[in-house]
Order: structure tokens, then sequence, then C-alpha cells
């Protein structure tokens, strides 16, 4: 009876049922491997690459025979050297992944597990409001787990790309002075980008405004310090039809201009400290 099953081994039973009654014995069945690998956990494109080696049917080393790699659903086809053994360098991005080796001379295939961890490490979104003093940052690590320093991070961000370097704890740091809204970083060294999400929060909550004449509307705003609190006694400026008005912010961080103008539309602007923000003002009959 042939036997076609793979590296491993077997209890087989032998029965028999005839002339001279019944009777069974049983045998160990030993099909030896003829491919031998290791799962391997590397740092991204650092030197730790994956190793296979190979037997023929008859349990020689296979020297220079051509055999297959299948990982990430592609092949790669590599040699053996006289030791039987075949590299594949692993230049994927950070993620876990199985490689299938599969020894041509036998049809024997073995599957292992890499695992490619990241260079770039505690990349953490960013909440700010706007202008105050955090700033994105991200660690670098070299490929032996120890944190670079003195090495280049490019970041990209709103379209714009800044180099930053790490210090002697693989830190790089970037000041974000964009304005409130919801932004997409992405962090890079040598070929590998992780992304992150920044929202810069306003410091200047306010709404456009539709009334009618004569109504004794009122154009409102919010004011926050840097820790999201409200700021009362603070000193708003409006800017409206080309006048300016100051306003101080109440003790419950509302500050209101009352709005005495004729029908039209209007672009009202808020000013606090280093920030301005514009709304619109619908004056109907």
């Amino acid at each position: 009876m042939p036997v076609n099953l793979g590296s491993g081994e077997y209890e087989a039973v032998v029965l028999y049922d005839g002339l001279l009654g019944k009777n069974q014995s049983t045998a160990k069945i030993i099909i030896r491997p003829t491919v031998f690998a290791e799962d391997i956990v590397k740092y991204y494109k650092n030197n730790t690459q994956f190793y296979a080696s190979f037997l023929d049917k008859k349990g020689n080393v296979l020297k220079n025979s051509k055999i297959q790699f299948n990982v990430n659903g592609i092949f790669y086809t590599r040699t053996t050297d006289n030791n039987g053994t075949a590299k594949l360098n692993i230049n994927l991005g950070p993620d876990n992944y199985i490689i299938t080796s599969i020894n041509s001379a036998t049809g024997e295939k073995l599957a292992n597990s890499i695992e490619v961890k990241p260079v770039i490490v505690d990349n953490f979104d960013l909440v700010k409001y706007y202008i105050n003093a955090s700033q994105f940052s991200v660690r670098l690590l070299d490929g032996q787990d120890n944190f670079l320093g003195n090495a280049k991070v490019s970041f990209n961000i709103n379209g714009r790309i800044y180099d930053r370097p790490t210090d002697e704890n693989g830190t790089a740091r970037l000041s974000i002075n964009l304005a409130p809204g919801n932004y997409i970083i992405t962090s890079g060294y040598n070929g590998a980008y992780v992304s992150n999400d920044i929202f810069i929060l306003t410091w200047i909550i306010t709404n456009d405004l539709s009334m009618k004449q004569n109504s004794g509307g009122k154009f409102k705003v919010i004011v926050l310090d840097e820790k999201g609190d409200i700021a009362p006694g603070e000193i708003v400026t409006f800017n409206i039809n080309g006048k300016f008005y100051t306003r101080t912010v109440a003790s419950n961080g509302i500050d209101a201009l009352n709005i005495n103008l004729g029908r039209g539309k209007y672009i009202i602007t808020s000013s606090w400290d280093e920030y301005s923000v514009a709304n619109k003002i619908t004056v109907t009959a």
C-alpha cells in the first residue's frame, strides 16, 4: 500500500478476516520530514532573514536545487546551497505573515510564521487646542530593539513634508500650528510609514447668525482656554462691516455683540489672542 502522508508518526492497523478466522495487528509508520525551518521575528528591514533546509526523497541533502517560497501570496524561486539551505530576504512591512517552503524534489510543504515588527513606535493620535504647546511625536527603533538617535524622520501633514531629527531617546517631534480641523499625519523612516489623526480644536466656538432686522439679535461666541475650560474676563475683538468692537467674556464664558445692521449678508470675524474665526450674518426684513 503506497503511503502518501505528510511527515509525522502514524499508527497503522492491519485487519484479517478470512478462512482462518479474525486477527489484527498494529504498526508504526514514521515519515521523516524533508523541509526544515523555524518561525522568525524581525524588525522592519533589519538583517534577519528566513532560511529553510531541504532533503531529497532518500534523506540526502538537496544541493543546488531550485525550491519555492510562498509568502503573502507571492511565489519566490530560490536555489539551495551545498548544505541544502535556501534563504529568502524579508522586506515586508510590519505585520504577521505565513510563509510556505515547498520542496520541489518531494512535494512537501512546510508553513511558518513571520512577524515583522515596526521601527516607528509610540505614535499616538493627537488632540490639541489651536497653537497650544502640544506636539506630535514618534520614536524610532533600530533592528535590535534599541532606541535610535540622530536619525531623520519625515512628517507629511496637510501636503507639506517636514524633516526632524531624533534625540538620544529616539524621539522626533513636530510642532503643530495648523488651523482648527482634522488632519492625517504620516511619519516615515527608511521606507516604513505610519499614519495618525490630529484633531485641532478651536478656542472660539461660534455659529452663523440669521436674524430679522431690528429684532435685537446677538452674535455670540464661547471662549475656551488651552485646557478646554471657559475663559471669563478675556477680551474678544469683532470685525464686522469694517468696524471693530471689543467685548469682555462673561463669567459663563460667553461673549455677545448686539447686531443692529440693515438687511443684507455680512462677514463677522471674531479674534482672541492669536486666533480668529469668520462667520456669516444674514439680516432679513
